[in-house]
């Protein structure tokens, strides 16, 4: 006898079965039962991405079994709020003829190559008397999904012409896609197997991350605040009273990928680094207690776009071409009209003022202690960005250091992320607040399309077809 199957391994044995019976044969049999061990929990080391339902999980049995494979069932989490949906239809001409007493309002149609799904209804205006109208708004009614850019927009019917609007998208991450791979092969002999495995793609596109995300390996962290008035915070403010706020995103988020080699430890060093200033406590969010910083790995989130240097210089080339300020003259911009920034170089804000809209930064971003920012701040170039405390300023959005070229002079890409650094002295008043109002909104104003992806595919599952 060369082997044994296990048809039923049966249940309750606290310690190894000392003989088997019911075994008989030629020779002298000897066995050596030991205990098994069932499958009582699974701990997800990345969500993936490109999931549109929950997919299903399986398990293969060791050698020689005959048991039950273990089953488990999945959970989607929730999106970034907006992303690849149409957010807002902004109308450029009202047309003219439009008669809804005999024709009806026009028909609103959205012309996409990448999303489908959204619908939207024309708002008409009288003008002159009650028998003629134009186009005076339109409101979504379904924002549809997997839109990348924004759509066409044409208007039918309604006895009228010349309606003309432009949509816009919602530019959060994409969050790719998932195929199901089957493969078979035959020897010369006839032999035959065949492997089945799901794949996704990497996300790409604009992703918060959290409050701050340090955008690198093994960063450099001088100092972080010792104030009791300090607070890093990723709960969603939602200053806008959107319907449904973002989920929860961390306080800090950090770079540690699981392949590298050697392994770096910068989610440690920032949660080290949060427990000694000024607190656990005040490092408040996802995954956070009083004991325990909000400090999570970002990832598997930030995919190709915010997690490389070429994602990152694209990203802030968007930002570049759409930039509102001239030169290297800050535009502070105004809550109802935000400013875009592209500073190429070092940039010191100081004083009592406060900027809105989207800072990109390429050198060294310096901050005095009651200048404060609503808006997206990129530090991406240099990743240096240090912070005079004592203020009360505050930088509600959210902000990202990333270190993407060997220097200032010669701007050369990296071959990968490498150490952003961070120098935050005193407090005060000082903190980071999360708000989706102020960063995912805004960034759906910078038109963007992510470079391909030169990732791999990721294997979620593999599974052997009889």
């Amino acid at each position: 006898m060369s082997a044994v199957t296990i048809q039923n391994s049966g249940t309750g044995y606290t310690s190894n079965p000392t003989a088997m019976s019911g075994v008989s044969g030629c020779g002298s049999l000897t066995f050596t039962p030991q205990l098994g061990h069932i499958m009582q929990s699974v701990a997800l080391t990345s969500g993936g991405s490109g999931y549109s339902s929950a997919p299903t999980v399986s398990f293969t049995t060791g050698t020689g079994t005959a048991q039950t494979d273990p089953t488990a069932s999945t959970t989607l989490g929730p999106p970034p709020a907006n992303a690849g949906q149409i957010t807002t239809v902004i109308v450029d001409s009202g047309g003219t003829g439009y008669n809804p007493g005999t024709n009806g309002a026009p028909t609103v149609t959205f012309t996409s190559a990448s999303g489908s799904g959204a619908t939207a209804t024309a708002n008409l205006t009288p003008v002159g008397g009650t028998n003629y109208y134009l186009v005076g708004s339109v409101t979504v009614d379904s924002q549809g999904y997997g839109y990348t850019t924004d759509p066409n927009v044409t208007f039918s019917g309604g006895g009228g012409s010349g309606a003309a609007a432009t949509a816009t998208v919602g530019r959060g991450s994409n969050y790719g896609k998932v195929y199901l791979l089957t493969a078979m092969a035959q020897t010369t002999t006839g032999a035959r197997a065949m492997m089945q495995m799901e794949v996704a793609s990497p996300p790409s596109g604009y992703n918060s991350t959290g409050a701050l995300t340090v955008d690198g390996p093994d960063p450099n962290v001088g100092n972080m605040p010792n104030s009791n008035n300090f607070y890093v915070n990723g709960n969603d403010a939602n200053s806008c009273g959107a319907a449904t706020p973002e989920p929860t995103h961390p306080a800090i988020g950090s770079y540690d990928d699981p392949n590298a080699n050697p392994p770096t430890t910068s989610t440690q060093q920032l949660i080290n680094v949060a427990d000694s200033s000024p607190g656990a406590s005040h490092y408040v969010g996802e995954g956070g207690t009083a004991t325990v910083p909000s400090v999570q790995n970002a990832y598997s989130s930030l995919g190709d776009t915010m997690g490389t240097p070429t994602g990152l210089k694209a990203l802030i080339d968007a930002v570049n071409a759409q930039k509102t300020n001239v030169g290297n003259t800050v535009s502070l911009g105004t809550a109802l009209v935000p400013a875009i920034n592209y500073i190429s170089g070092n940039l010191t804000l100081s004083g009592n003022n406060t900027g809105y809209g989207i800072l990109v930064v390429t050198g060294n971003l310096v901050m005095d202690g009651n200048f404060s920012w609503n808006g997206v701040i990129l530090v991406v170039g240099n990743g240096n960005f240090s912070f005079s405390g004592g203020g009360n300023g505050q930088i509600t959005g959210t902000m990202l250091v990333a270190n993407i070229w060997d220097n200032s002079t010669n701007q050369n890409l990296l071959p990968a992320l490498g150490s952003p650094t961070i120098n935050w002295n005193g407090g005060g008043g000082n903190g980071i607040q999360y708000d989706h109002c102020w960063a995912t909104n805004m960034m759906s104003k910078i038109v963007f399309t992510a470079p391909p992806s030169t990732a791999p595919l990721k294997v979620l599952s593999v599974r052997t077809l009889p």
